[in-house]
């Protein structure tokens, strides 16, 4: 609302701007709060990172492993969250690409299936046909 004159109310605007302000300084505690609960298990990692090291395991290579690892653990749990209907097509598609799913091309056309699957709204996991075979035997 306008005050007299041409301009804004001065008590409203400063009652907004104070509240905006109240939650900037929740939202910097939460990180905070979150900063610290992060500290623990990132020192955890940093550790293990150096016992890689000590043992003689080469640091980039083991990096990536790790990298390789998450990204997986990413991919299944994209799996997990599809819809049944949307599962069945996925694993079609798999199933339908064999072996050609490991190869660069067969990444591509399964990473560009995945990507319409997506824009329909569903969650896709990209996975390798030796993790598909994995996960019928568990």
């Amino acid at each position: 609302m306008s005050s007299k004159g041409n301009g804004y109310n001065p008590k409203l605007l400063e009652t907004l701007l104070r509240t905006i302000d109240g939650a900037d300084d929740q939202l910097a505690s939460y990180q905070g709060e979150y900063m610290q609960n992060c500290k623990g298990p990132r020192e955890t990692i940093a550790a293990v990172f150096e016992q890689a090291k000590d043992a003689g395991i080469p640091k980039r290579a083991f990096k990536t492993l790790v990298k390789n690892r998450r990204l997986d653990r990413q991919m299944n749990a994209n799996v997990a969250k599809l819809e049944p209907d949307s599962l069945a097509e996925y694993e079609k598609m798999v199933s339908d690409l064999g072996d050609f799913c490991d190869l660069p091309l067969g990444q591509a056309a399964v990473s560009r299936a995945a990507a319409k699957l997506k824009a329909a709204g569903a969650t896709v996991e990209v996975r390798t046909a030796e993790a598909s075979l994995d996960s019928l035997t568990q």
